[in-house]
């Protein structure tokens, strides 16, 4: 009972009431009618620019073809990661119209 200080025994920190209020916020905006047609039209315009970096690098007549024996490893590897987050995009969109726990589970 000597470390006993009334009042603070109910009190939450300030990370855990910012917390609780982005959860409680979040979780009201994802019941909107909208919200999966938002997400969806966001990963839509992340694969249009996926694809248009892809094309660019891949099809270029231009300065970047002539460069591409120049290319590095990590060059390639933005290549690479933006076909492959061009895939995901596109399946994690055709599986929203079908089930959105499947989708979201992407």
């Amino acid at each position: 009972m000597k470390n006993f200080r009334p009042g603070t025994e109910g009190r939450r920190g300030l990370f855990v009431r910012w917390r609780d209020g982005f959860c409680q916020r979040y979780r009201s905006l994802a019941c909107k009618s909208w919200f999966t047609r938002a997400i969806a039209a966001f990963f839509i315009v992340q694969f249009v620019g996926s694809v248009s970096v892809v094309l660019t690098v891949m099809f270029d007549p231009g300065e970047i073809l002539n460069q591409l024996g120049c290319f590095g490893f990590s060059d390639w590897m933005i290549l690479a990661s933006n076909i492959i987050s061009a895939l995901y995009i596109t399946w994690g969109v055709f599986l929203l119209r079908r089930s959105r726990l499947r989708a979201w589970k992407l």
